[in-house]
């Protein structure tokens, strides 16, 4: 009796591959959905820490060489020669923290933006307050990011040299 050779797979065979490929590439798949959630994560703290510290820089050369004129509606006001700010105001609008002249934005009323549009990717400022007591400025801003878990709280207090 003659053996007849075998040409192709068995459907046992072919089976199992297509198993083993499925497998592998829902690990891939899953592999890379955690890849870009950890570089989405690494990114957005890299990002806000560089502008919580753009910020603070920012507010400092400001509120240091400021002086306080008061609260107007709860907001305290102060006065920076060396930057044309008399009465001026800190608050937030698009994303941006802004001295106006205005408690409330309107337009015309911005004095000077401490962060330009689209500097960092994706970041935005939120729920900016600052209050002066005891001769110094503190409060606290949100930094928020593309999902609703990429938020950071940032405090900060200067102490205005000029009194």
């Amino acid at each position: 009796m003659k053996l007849r050779k075998k040409k192709g797979f068995t459907l046992v065979e072919t089976v199992v591959v297509t198993l083993i490929v499925a497998m592998l590439s829902a690990l891939l798949v899953t592999g890379i959905g955690t890849a870009v959630r950890i570089r989405s994560n690494e990114l957005f703290a890299s990002e806000s820490e560089l502008l919580a510290s753009t910020l603070n820089t920012a507010l400092g050369d400001v509120l240091h060489y400021s002086s306080y004129d008061g609260d107007e509606a709860g907001v305290p006001t102060f006065t920076n020669p060396g930057y044309g700010i008399f009465s001026g105001y800190l608050l937030v609008e698009d994303g941006r923290i802004l001295i106006s002249d205005r408690p409330a934005s309107d337009s015309g009323a911005v004095l000077l933006t401490l962060t330009g549009g689209g500097a960092y990717t994706d970041l935005s400022v939120t729920s900016f307050t600052m209050s002066y007591e005891n001769g110094i400025y503190t409060g606290s801003y949100d930094i928020q990011g593309s999902s609703p878990n990429q938020q950071k709280t940032i405090t900060f207090a200067f102490r205005p040299i000029n009194g």
